[in-house]
């Protein structure tokens, strides 16, 4: 946490402003320079950074997106700097958070069985509101959609191919393979 915290109130240019940018970009400092994770060691402490750093960034994305939980894992781990979390540390914090009431989802994503996290907010019911919006003004492709939703194309991927298990969106098999 030590160099993230120190990265995070150096100014200036070069590499620590790129650095600096780079984690305000990801919501794991905020506008103001403070880092979201405390670093802590206890249970709690972990499961709060883990929160507060998924948050953050799902917010960032403006609270539609979501995140594979492998990003998170490295989200985290470069918000707490030199109190790394292991990946069933992370993963067990993310349970936690995901419980009813909690502010996170943790999803399993289509027949891949990869894992994903988003704001328990978030329904699939307003996914699919904006996908279909966005393929009725032309064909809907994962790389389109990754750079209007600011979300990565394996996201996207896994979100239209989401839609189409929930017959949302029908995919064309052609080579572009648009929904």
């Amino acid at each position: 946490v030590a160099a993230a915290k120190q990265v995070a109130t150096k100014g200036g240019s070069g590499e620590a402003a790129g650095v600096q940018q780079m984690l305000q970009d990801f919501g794991v400092v905020t506008d103001k320079g403070a880092l979201v994770a405390s670093g802590g060691k206890a249970r709690e402490d972990v499961e709060e950074d883990v929160r507060r750093v998924c948050q953050a960034a799902l917010e960032k994305r403006g609270g539609l997106g979501m995140l594979l939980v492998h990003d998170a894992f490295c989200l985290v781990n470069r918000a707490r700097g030199t109190a790394l979390l292991s990946p069933d540390e992370v993963m067990s914090a993310l349970r936690m958070c995901s419980r009813p009431g909690g502010t996170l989802r943790l999803r399993t994503l289509g027949s891949t069985g990869a894992f994903a996290v988003s704001l328990a907010r978030t329904s699939d019911a307003q996914v699919d509101e904006q996908l279909l919006k966005m393929a009725q003004t032309s064909p809907l492709s994962a790389f389109r959609m990754a750079s209007e939703l600011s979300v990565t194309a394996a996201e996207a991927q896994y979100l239209l191919r989401d839609a189409e298990a929930r017959a949302v969106l029908v995919r064309d098999d052609a080579p572009n393979g648009v929904f």
